[in-house]
């Protein structure tokens, strides 16, 4: 199955096997007011451009992935949240000491 625009655009939410793991693909993110989804373009001016599978794909920025999972509050949410708090938290490489 060719993947491109017009197959993610038949789902708002999919998640594709890889032999490098699970990516999961969302139309948009919920946000903290009720019943509005973050629009890819919003979420696109937050997100980091990363090289995978020989193109480069945009990876939604942990701020954005925290707020979705605290406002969905499902109990995989909150089973996830500390560590990707963790994970924010955490110094990037090259900016210890800043």
């Amino acid at each position: 199955m060719p993947l491109d625009g017009r197959t993610f655009g038949h789902y708002e939410v999919s998640t594709w096997r890889t032999i490098h793991g699970d990516i999961d693909v969302i139309a948009g993110t919920p946000k903290r007011v009720c019943g509005q989804l973050a629009t890819f373009d919003e979420l696109a001016s937050r997100a980091h451009a990363r090289q995978a599978f020989g193109m480069t794909i945009l990876v939604a920025d942990l701020d954005d992935i925290i707020e979705a999972k605290e406002t969905l509050n499902g109990e995989p949410d909150r089973v996830a949240l500390p560590e990707l708090r963790q994970l924010r938290d955490q110094p990037r490489r090259g900016e210890a000491g800043r």
